[in-house]
């Protein structure tokens, strides 16, 4: 009893900090409202990667402007979009530091998609040495107005552009929410999602409910920390002129990067880089070496792509060697990915790892929703079934996830069998099948 009156103690003292700081920065009073937070929450993120109707006369791109804070890695980032609300296939995205561009996506809305991105490892996980280097060009794809509307949603839905979105997924899971609302025309709605040792606040837009702030209050002991991961700063209409068409693909510096035409068709919409010549046959691979994946993936992951270096991680026979080389088994899916890479005679990490399945998972928390982690056979009866002989560790990188949903799924991952991969054909992209034809 004594600790459940702690408890609530804790968070009536978190929730007037919260409106410290809520009056302090708006001006303005504030109240507690008893509006349903939940669907306010649900309405900010159905919306996210909405372009608002900002129009004049129906013509020009919408801009808006965001700052985001990221502490792993230490990064100040800019992230500025122009996007034509009419279609968003017409589209330009860019992430900054100091104004030096580290992620860049253009689409001329008819028939090429531009990508240049130097955040491969952030965004991508431990990715090929080839994929890396594939940043500092300007990537250009054959890309249809369909695929490039996909490719925009992607970047809303993965890297930095997704730090709202998984704040506002994250605040939906918390038990303790708050509806905070301070008078004025244009003075936010905040949602206070507090839990024992943080305090998040959600500043939504007072008409439409899209996501303008998040502030994140971190107690410790007796002080308290304040960051802001994510802003808004700016939303304005651009309006057409005689530069109008080539700007959604201009690059943000004078000298324009080498230029590299791709085939067709992008098969891992979260990391573009990742071409088509990284990628192995299921079948082909799984005949001569076992391969850890899921029998079963979760709806959420509806494709899977399994890549090495095209030419490093082949033997004298031209056949594909995990000896040789890393050898990924990508997952992904709308906001979702999962990447699997074997190693062998991998140390152990020295956290207390989590027992699921026939594993022993270590994770470590690269940022909200993304995880880096190692698995290790338990030694339990599950694995000795399923696992027999198996040397070497497991290395994981996901984005996307709670640590619970993440772990039950890593718990799933065993050797794949011939009938796992063959009567799932729409999930495993095999290069001679299904070419550019991967959506």
């Amino acid at each position: 009893v004594v600790s459940q009156r702690r408890e609530q103690l804790l968070l009536v003292l978190a929730l007037v900090v919260a409106l410290v700081v809520i009056g302090w920065t708006s001006r303005q009073p504030v109240v507690v409202e008893a509006l349903d937070a939940r669907t306010l929450l649900r309405t900010a993120l159905a919306q996210y990667d909405a372009i608002p109707p900002f129009v004049v006369n129906d013509q020009g791109l919408v801009h808006r402007r965001w700052e985001i804070n990221s502490e792993r890695p230490l990064l100040q980032l800019v992230a500025d979009e122009w996007a034509d609300p009419r279609d968003p296939a017409r589209h330009r995205m860019q992430l900054t530091v100091e104004g030096v561009p580290m992620e860049w996506q253009g689409g001329d809305g008819v028939a090429r998609l531009h990508y240049d991105g130097t955040l491969a490892r952030s965004l991508c996980g431990a990715t090929l040495p080839s994929i890396q280097l594939s940043g500092n060009r300007i990537n250009v794809w054959p890309s249809p107005a369909e695929e490039q509307r996909r490719l925009r949603t992607a970047r809303w839905q993965s890297g930095f552009w997704a730090v709202g979105q998984r704040y506002l997924s994250a605040a939906l899971r918390t038990p303790a929410l708050h509806v905070i609302t301070a008078s004025g025309p244009d003075a936010p709605v905040t949602v206070a999602a507090q839990t024992m040792s943080q305090t998040v606040l959600i500043r939504l837009d007072p008409r439409r409910y899209t996501l303008r702030e998040v502030t994140v209050l971190t107690r410790h002991g007796t002080t308290t920390r304040t960051t802001t991961p994510w802003r808004r700063v700016l939303t304005e209409t651009m309006l057409p002129d005689d530069r109008f068409e080539p700007f959604v693909v201009s690059f943000p510096l004078p000298t324009r990067p080498q230029v590299l035409g791709r085939q067709p068709g992008i098969v891992d919409p979260m990391c573009p880089l990742t071409d088509r010549d990284h990628a192995i046959a299921v079948n082909t691979f799984a005949a001569r070496f076992p391969l850890i994946g899921l029998p079963a993936p979760p709806a959420a992951l509806h494709r899977a792509i399994l890549i090495a270096e095209a030419a490093s991680s082949r033997d004298s026979q031209g056949q594909w060697s995990p000896e040789r080389g890393a050898v990924q088994l990508i997952y992904h899916g709308p906001g979702k990915r999962l990447v699997v890479v074997w190693r062998a005679n991998a140390p152990a990490d020295a956290d207390i790892p989590t027992s699921s399945g026939p594993w022993l998972v270590h994770l470590d928390p690269q940022a909200l929703g993304i995880w880096a982690g190692q698995l290790l056979p338990n030694g339990g009866a599950t694995a000795q079934r399923l696992l027999p002989g198996f040397t070497g560790s497991l290395r994981v990188w996901a984005e996307g996830w709670d640590e619970a949903e993440l772990v039950a799924v890593l718990g799933q991952l065993q050797p794949l069998q011939p009938p796992d991969w063959a009567a799932q054909p729409q999930v495993y992209y095999d290069p001679a099948v299904n070419g550019d034809n991967w959506r």
